[in-house]
């Protein structure tokens, strides 16, 4: 909470057919964002059916996505993660749902 997180927003030649990519510029350490620092979640992936079944199409990227409904959805992202589907997966382990909120351990609240 209060935290400020430097990332970069990177928009394709054919934007807005399809998603910019974002990444984090300022270490983060959480279940939806790489080690890299590349943010996962549904509506920055391809638009189209998930050839895993784990998404449905109305999640995924649309051209109606603007750079607010990014931010918002990163937002979230950041305040409860996703679990069931984790970029980094140790973080992922280490994630605790505590009162419905979920709270990141470091390794050093965990030793």
């Amino acid at each position: 909470e209060g935290g400020v997180f430097k990332a970069h927003l990177t928009f394709p030649k054919d934007y807005p057919l399809r998603p910019p990519k974002m990444k984090f510029i300022t270490e983060i350490w959480h279940p939806n964002v790489d080690k890299n620092g590349d943010v996962c979640i549904s509506i920055l992936h391809e638009p189209g059916e998930d050839k895993y079944g784990y998404e449905k199409p109305e999640e995924r990227w649309l051209p109606i996505h603007t750079v607010e409904t990014i931010m918002i959805s990163v937002i979230s992202m950041l305040a409860d993660p996703n679990g069931d589907s984790p970029a980094n997966v140790d973080a992922a382990a280490k994630a605790a749902i505590v009162l419905g909120k979920a709270v990141m351990l470091s390794d050093r609240t965990t030793n």
